[in-house]
């Protein structure tokens, strides 16, 4: 599995780079080998954003990353933010104790 930690810095407008973001994630999720994302934004600098996605494997990721789509992406991203992509391996997951998210 390979997850996929970008960071966006904002050099334009939220609700344009959230548009932009939201076709990509529209397309992604098509992909074969893609799992999920979440998208989030940070609470001390409002212009810093995070996509978190999952993937099946890096070879998944490198096909729908190698797209004519993809590549429309980049540039549309480009406009409004400054990625900074970490491909990652997990090291460890924990999840909520039964009986502790009530």
């Amino acid at each position: 599995m390979l997850t996929l930690v970008n960071t966006f810095v904002l050099t334009g407008a939220p609700d344009e780079f959230e548009r932009i973001f939201t076709d990509t994630a529209d397309f992604m999720s098509r992909q074969p080998g893609f799992l999920g994302a979440h998208l989030v934004r940070s609470t001390i600098d409002e212009n810093t954003y995070f996509n978190v996605a999952r993937w099946a494997s890096r070879e998944a990721f490198e096909a729908a990353a190698g797209t004519p789509q993809m590549r429309e992406h980049r540039t549309h991203v480009l406009t409004v933010a400054t990625p900074r992509p970490h491909p990652c391996t997990t090291v460890h997951v924990a999840a909520a104790a039964e009986g502790s998210g009530e």
